[in-house]
């Protein structure tokens, strides 16, 4: 394989990498709107259980946030 082949690996390794960044940056945020709206609404723990399903889903974009920004192990 010549350098310029192997540039184009790393480069496409890289956009990669920083799509699945930018995009767990994005799935973050909606997570802590989600979870956000529910806490700061007045008397949040009275209307929990109404909104349970709103937090499991805002607690699932967040963790899918923390796979997506995730360091690779090995190398």
């Amino acid at each position: 394989m010549n350098g310029e082949g192997k540039m184009n690996t790393y480069r496409t390794t890289a956009r990669v990498v920083g799509a699945v960044y930018l995009a767990g940056m994005v799935v973050g945020i909606g997570g802590i709107v989600l979870i956000q709206s529910i806490l700061t609404a007045p008397d949040h723990l009275a209307t929990l259980p109404a909104s349970s399903m709103l937090l499991a889903i805002g607690a699932v974009l967040w963790l899918l946030t923390v796979v997506g920004d995730a360091p690779p192990t090995g190398s």
